[in-house]
């Protein structure tokens, strides 16, 4: 399957084979005083409520930054990989 994001400050779109994903990295952040999100340890991240889940995934020597947000079709599938993956 191919996902399709778009980086608009470099002005193109980026199709991605999702079979070639080689690790996503999980991390949590909470949205600080200045309105900015600020990294939170996995703990903290788990426990609390406002945080907000990010997906580095690594593809076909691309890095990919995401934010969690179920509204976004592509962040949903990264969403689906995470609750679907047995935890080791």
């Amino acid at each position: 399957m191919f996902i399709r994001i778009y980086r608009p400050n470099e002005g193109m779109e980026l199709l991605v084979n999702t079979s070639h994903i080689s690790k996503i990295e999980v991390q949590y952040g909470v949205r600080g005083a200045d309105g900015n999100y600020h990294k939170t340890s996995l703990e903290e991240g788990l426990k609390n409520a406002e945080a907000v889940r990010f997906y580095r995934v690594y593809v076909s020597g691309e890095e990919l930054f995401l934010v969690a947000d179920p509204s976004d079709p592509v962040a949903k599938i990264f969403d689906d990989i995470y609750r679907s993956a047995v935890k080791a």
